[in-house]
């Protein structure tokens, strides 16, 4: 979506989802190339919230990208 706040809103959803929003996680990592820092963040707290070593293994530690 071309808004931040739907992009925001909706990472934040699969996040509170948890493990069941598995699929969602190959576009959570598109996601954390996203122009928007706070949309970056949101999809590195909901991979962590659903497959934490996905989290890590995309991380590298730092949200800034």
């Amino acid at each position: 979506d071309p808004r931040q706040d739907v992009r925001f809103v909706a990472i934040t959803t699969l996040g509170h989802i948890g493990p069941a929003a598995v699929a969602a996680v190959p576009a959570l990592i598109l996601a954390l190339d996203d122009p928007d820092v706070d949309v970056r963040q949101a999809a590195i707290d909901a991979l962590a919230q659903i497959d934490p070593e996905a989290a890590r293994a995309v991380s590298g530690g730092g949200v800034e990208r």
